[in-house]
């Protein structure tokens, strides 16, 4: 029966996957993340020698619970890229049709790039050699510094300067940029100890590169896949250590081993869990993820971050310590509403990945330049959304966005400065 219903699951898994990848969207990558975080270790339980930590039944519910999750989303997903009319937005996009210069964008990368880079250094003080090397997670994770919360913003505004160097005709720019990102990557995993940083530049590029490359050409994205997946496995190793002194004077190399082993895929265990407890949990079923989402401008009347409570629930830590756990997005969604959830928060996810998505035709001009923008922004995200958490998702997918909207907006329209032209 677990095989049967992990087959349900992954017929409509493959059929959204198609789906997303015919119409070149971003949204791919929501399907690739689940490929590792849910149906890899799903099919894995489903084996008749499987050592399974739950009975048969939890296993069922939880692969017809994401079956149902994925068919709303499917069904929603393709009725409003009709309704929008925005099923083929991506096409002359990843086909690089009038996309032979991207040097405007690139500058404007360039800018918010360094300005977030600032905003870390500022905000973490980090003045010193002695402060980049014994800085720690925690010291990220538990900044109330302005400075850095602006930071973050800002590396999600900068996610697609990738793209634009790519296509760069100015080649100091190009050079420029390249660099910048490589010296802001090695800063994320050696100083900030992050891995979101990682993923952040290099899925965008990695998804242009895959959809826009044929024939022997596609040996760019699988060097980018393997690029990325190295140096996430490295980031991860250095985040365990106390500070960047220990990772260096440890053995390096069974560092990034115990790191390897430590997939996050793990997580879907917890989805399990809240199964096997019928969700009888502080905070759950409340829906407190949707909530925080539509009252993100009111902090007031937002819920406690979902993510603690779950930590809380499968761990047992205190969800005033501010441990986050994220059990998938079918996790999440089961968690904060039980199997309405499969309803809710699937057809919200459709139907936000289609207004980003209708945002691109609202722009004339600029419009080649926002696709970018919004491209690798979806990118990213999507692979968030997949890990589940959701509301993070949101606000570095939103508020970035937003934020160039109205400056292309306001340059284009207001001030007739035709800026990104």
């Amino acid at each position: 029966m677990i095989l049967i219903s992990f087959l349900i699951m992954f017929s409509i898994f493959f059929y959204g996957l198609l789906f997303e990848y015919k119409n070149k969207s971003p949204f791919l990558v929501f399907y690739l993340g689940l490929l590792i975080l849910v149906v890899f270790p799903s099919f894995l339980n489903s084996l008749p020698l499987a050592f399974r930590n739950y009975p048969d039944v939890v296993y069922v519910e939880a692969n017809l619970f994401s079956a149902l999750y994925l068919l709303v989303l499917c069904f929603f997903r393709m009725l409003l890229t009709r309704i929008f009319k925005v099923n083929n937005i991506w096409l002359d996009f990843v086909q690089y049709k009038n996309y032979n210069d991207f040097s405007d964008l690139n500058r404007i990368y360039l800018f918010f790039l360094s300005l977030c880079f600032l905003c870390f250094i500022f905000g973490l003080k980090l003045f010193s050699f002695s402060a980049l090397m014994t800085l720690n997670w925690w010291d990220l994770v538990r900044s109330n510094s302005p400075l850095v919360i602006l930071g973050t913003y800002l590396s999600y505004v900068s996610c697609g300067i990738l793209i634009s160097s790519y296509y760069s005709k100015n080649k100091f720019d190009k050079i420029f940029s390249y660099s910048l990102t490589i010296i802001f990557l090695c800063f994320s995993v050696l100083v900030l100890k992050t891995r979101s940083y990682v993923l952040m530049f290099l899925v965008p590029m990695f998804l242009y590169l895959m959809y826009s490359k044929r024939g022997i050409e596609l040996i760019k994205p699988m060097i980018f896949f393997l690029v990325t997946v190295f140096l996430f496995v490295f980031a991860r190793a250095v985040r365990h250590s106390n500070d960047l002194n220990d990772f260096l004077t440890a053995d390096i190399g069974l560092s990034i081993l115990d790191a390897g082993q430590g997939a996050e895929s793990t997580f879907i265990e917890a989805f399990y869990y809240f199964i096997y407890n019928n969700n009888n949990f502080e905070g759950f079923d409340k829906n407190y993820t949707l909530t925080r989402i539509l009252f993100f401008w009111f902090p007031d009347f937002k819920p406690i971050e979902f993510s603690y409570l779950m930590h809380s629930a499968y761990f047992g830590s205190s969800p005033n310590e501010g441990l986050s756990m994220h059990p998938t997005v079918f996790g999440d969604a089961y968690a904060n509403s039980w199997w309405l959830g499969a309803f809710i928060y699937s057809s919200f996810l459709a139907l936000y990945i289609s207004l980003l998505e209708l945002m691109v035709r609202f722009f004339d001009n600029s419009r080649k330049y926002f696709k970018v923008i919004v491209f690798s922004i979806i990118s990213i995200v999507s692979l968030i959304f997949a890990r589940g958490a959701v509301y993070n998702a949101f606000m570095y997918s939103f508020l970035p966005i937003m934020m160039l909207f109205i400056l292309i907006y306001s340059f284009n329209n207001i001030f007739k400065l035709r800026f990104l032209k």
